[in-house]
């Protein structure tokens, strides 16, 4: 399959403005591994798109109901956002349940999230620390990864880094290929792919490798 013949799916990343150091560098690695994916193109939509003199609220609402694929990066920031949780998450949690619209949650740093019952109930990606030289660690976050140089705030380099986002890339790939366009007759409200499987028969295995999840209390 050529570049030209890929499907097109747009994804609309969420996180929280207070961890934007993180998120630019999970972008620019997401961006540049999305090249990866053999069947599809990846089109990421953040805030960052908004154009100025739109207004960012409707514009955010418009991707979070027209997007393709949704990822969470799930933060203390994150789960502390009323805004996030408002217009966001439940914006997707109900797109989750009318449409089998599945997002996907990825733990950018280590947060309790158990005191968000729906957002609990979701499998996460979240690899084993010791495939990425972190033994110490059941599994770990993003921010395991990233490390600042003191003197101009670049993020140094991890090997492990790319082998997360390499994993992460591989794992989107196996989760979307799960995807069919709706076959329905009836007129939709949005354009997305239908799972093979509901949401709620879905096990780990279905999108990332077997594992507990991680004691995210640590």
């Amino acid at each position: 399959m050529t570049m030209t013949e890929k499907k097109q799916v747009t994804v609309f990343i969420s996180y929280a403005h207070n961890n934007q150091a993180y998120v630019d560098v999970f972008l620019k690695e997401f961006e540049k591994h999305s090249n990866l994916a053999k069947e599809f193109k990846w089109l990421p939509w953040t805030d960052k798109n908004i154009r100025p003199g739109n207004n960012w609220h409707k514009d955010i609402q418009r991707q979070v109901n027209g997007c393709d694929f949704a990822i969470l990066l799930l933060s203390k920031g994150f789960l502390n956002s009323r805004h996030l949780e408002k217009n966001e998450f439940n914006n997707l949690l109900k797109r989750a349940g009318d449409d089998r619209f599945l997002f996907f949650p990825v733990m950018l740093e280590p947060c309790d999230f158990s005191s968000w019952e729906e957002l609990e109930k979701r499998q996460f990606f979240m690899p084993k620390g010791v495939k990425y030289g972190k033994p110490h660690l059941d599994h770990i976050s993003y921010t395991d990864l990233v490390e600042f140089n003191k003197a101009d705030n670049t993020p140094l380099p991890d090997p492990m880094r790319k082998r997360y986002m390499t994993d992460l890339a591989k794992t989107l790939e196996e989760t979307l290929k799960q995807y069919k366009p709706s076959t329905q007759k009836k007129k939709e409200k949005n354009k997305y792919f239908k799972w093979l499987k509901p949401a709620g028969e879905l096990i780990p295995e279905d999108i990332l490798e077997p594992g507990k999840r991680a004691d995210v209390n640590r």
